[in-house]
């Protein structure tokens, strides 16, 4: 299955590691319908957002999506750039 293709029941989780490689939170989330690069992107919202509500400001991201990987560095069309932004900018802020 690529990430882009038929719509399943999908849920995203991660976890958050310190410095010294070992385990501080973990989370999960049932998503509901959708494609699995959906599902990629969650997990990184939900991280993100995790990290920044306990005031983590030096974040390493990992995952294994190529596609993931792509669209984050190279960006989509104009549209779903602005849904991309408005879904990570809170995230993003260096404030």
């Amino acid at each position: 299955m690529t990430a882009v293709g038929p719509e399943v029941l999908i849920g995203a989780g991660g976890l958050i590691k310190n410095d010294n490689g070992s385990w501080m939170v973990g989370f999960y989330s049932r998503i509901g319908l959708s494609d699995i690069l959906a599902a990629e992107l969650w997990g990184v919202w939900e991280g993100l957002n995790l990290a920044r509500d306990r005031g983590l400001r030096k974040i390493e991201l990992e995952f294994d999506s190529e596609s993931l990987v792509k669209l984050l560095s190279e960006g989509v069309d104009k549209e779903k750039k602005k849904n991309r932004e408005r879904a990570f900018g809170s995230c993003t802020s260096t404030e």
